[in-house]
């Protein structure tokens, strides 16, 4: 059947597990939920591929190159122009097998590429044996690897994508390998309940310029890279500002460049910010301010790291932390 109806090993996976579990040919098999979902598809859904091509048709071909290490994963969608995505593991993703990362490094980077990649024939080169494994072969043994090689393929088949997946040696996966190894000292967050504090004065902030999908404390959020959730790359290089409450905590290195793109397109924001007067721009965040700035707790007390890297907000304990309201209409 996996000739003629593509996800046939991926829905009968659950059910060979059930199998299994069976000791003598009189005990009584036990179908749980999930079995049962994927029994009720092939009851509703086997006509859907009735009069299919025996082959699939010819697709536009694309590669697809992807990495990942203990703290991020990579990937390159190998297209003419050439796009790139990228993102951070939070905590609990650390303490996975290396095989759960990179398989997941593949699903992400399908959702970040969708756009590009719909109703195309998509080859996925891996230095990973297993991921390639278990996304042609739709699943394995592995339950938590069968569990993200099912959401992969779910995704590819309501989208039209065909997936391939090929061995690549790490050695010629060099683009891949290094950019998801790049140390993660800007990936920590706000707490909760300060951000929330200060939604409550200046929000509701309708997007968090400088953050990734494990960072983003707004619905909505730019990102260095392109990840599976982000509605811009690089803040820097967007034009809505003006039309945005804007939440920014930006690397330090980059509050320069803020300030201009905030004054330049007259936009509303909240900055978060070191008591650095030495700076250009503290003394800018001065000019702008439209209020007194709230100091915020020891940085200790705030910041949240998502990675094992030393977050920026920590490299000197005796910075005093604000959190600036300005306005670039009035610079």
């Amino acid at each position: 059947m996996t000739k003629a109806v593509i996800p046939a090993k991926l829905l009968l996976r659950k059910l060979y597990r059930c199998i299994k579990q069976k000791s003598t040919w009189q005990d009584n098999l036990v179908i749980d939920k999930a079995t049962e979902r994927d029994l009720t598809w092939w009851w509703s859904a086997l006509d859907h591929w009735n009069g299919r091509a025996f082959k699939s048709q010819c697709k536009e071909y694309v590669q697809m190159t992807t990495d990942a290490s203990l703290e991020g994963w990579e990937s390159n969608l190998m297209i003419e122009s050439g796009y790139q995505a990228q993102g951070f593991w939070d905590l609990d993703m650390m303490g996975k097998s290396s095989n759960h990362r990179e398989i997941m490094a593949v699903y992400l980077s399908l959702i970040s590429f969708l756009p590009n990649i719909k109703g195309k024939s998509v080859q996925v080169l891996t230095d990973n044996v297993s991921t390639a494994a278990y996304i042609n072969f739709q699943g394995g043994q592995s339950l938590d690897l069968s569990e993200v090689a099912t959401k992969m393929w779910s995704l590819a088949l309501r989208h039209n994508i065909t997936i391939k997946a090929k061995h690549l040696a790490r050695h010629l996966n060099t683009v891949a390998d290094g950019l998801s190894r790049i140390p993660g000292q800007y990936e920590w967050s706000m707490h909760p309940c300060l951000f929330q504090y200060l939604d409550a004065v200046w929000g509701p902030h309708s997007i968090d310029r400088f953050a990734s999908m494990n960072t983003t404390l707004c619905p909505r959020y730019n990102s260095l890279y392109l990840d599976p959730f982000t509605c811009g790359v690089d803040s820097l290089h967007q034009s809505d500002w003006a039309t945005e409450n804007n939440f920014v905590n930006a690397p330090i290195r980059l509050l320069d460049r803020v300030l201009e793109i905030i004054c330049s397109q007259e936009a509303y924001a909240t900055v978060i910010a070191p008591a650095w007067r030495a700076k250009t721009w503290y003394q800018k965040l001065k000019e702008l301010s439209i209020g007194p700035p709230i100091r915020l707790p020891q940085a200790s007390q705030f910041c949240i790291p998502h990675s094992i890297a030393m977050p920026e907000a920590l490299k000197n304990h005796r910075w005093a932390w604000y959190a600036w309201r300005i306005c670039g209409q009035i610079s």
